[in-house]
Order: C-alpha cells, then structure tokens, then sequence
C-alpha cells in the first residue's frame, strides 16, 4: 500500500485530496486564478503534491531577467 492510501484508511476525509489536484490543475490549464483551490489542495495535501502537480501542467518556473 501507498503512504496515500494508508493515511487516506485512517482520514476518510483525505481522500478528497487527489480531486482538489484534478481540480487544481485543470484551473491552471485554463488560466483561471489559482487562489480558492489552493486553499482547499492545502487541507488535504502537502506541498510536494501541491507542487508535484502544478509542475506537471506549467513545467519549471524560470524567472525572466
């Protein structure tokens, strides 16, 4: 078994986790303002998922110079 779904048997609410990511994700893919699903990703997932996730739609942040 995962970490994930070992917690997720032990915090049934947690399994929302992955669906806030989905949700996250096709907000970023459409442009939309990220704000109101990042405060409900953090309730359920770490930073690394948060992080994980937005890295897969936008790829690496590079600072323009």
């Amino acid at each position: 078994r995962s970490f994930q779904q070992a917690r997720n048997s032990c915090h049934p609410e947690r399994s929302e986790g992955s669906g806030s990511l989905t949700t996250l994700q096709t907000t970023a893919r459409e442009r939309r303002n990220l704000f109101e699903q990042l405060m409900q990703a953090v309730k359920y997932n770490s930073l690394g998922q948060i992080s994980h996730a937005l890295y897969e739609v936008g790829g690496e942040y590079r600072r323009n110079m």
